[in-house]
């Protein structure tokens, strides 16, 4: 389970860094590789492994701002 644990967390940092200083991958706007990884980690937002997203401050600022967004945009098409 800890090797699990690590990999995420690894992966987590990797994408940290892929967005340095950006607001999103793709910049002032999110590009798909935004929402493929926004997917994935939605999928696991009420599991226990999402405190690990939650650990990293970068990804979290990242994936809130993406959920700010996402909800802004089903509400005008709503």
């Amino acid at each position: 389970m800890q090797v699990h644990i690590e990999h995420l967390e690894k992966c987590l940092d990797l994408w940290a860094e892929a967005l340095a200083e950006k607001e999103f991958f793709g910049g002032k706007k999110p590009n798909a590789a935004d929402l493929a990884i926004y997917g994935i980690l939605h999928s696991i937002e009420e599991m226990p492994a999402f405190v690990f997203v939650e650990s990293n401050p970068k990804v979290t600022q990242w994936y809130e701002a993406l959920t700010c967004l996402i909800s802004s945009a089903e509400s005008k098409a709503a």
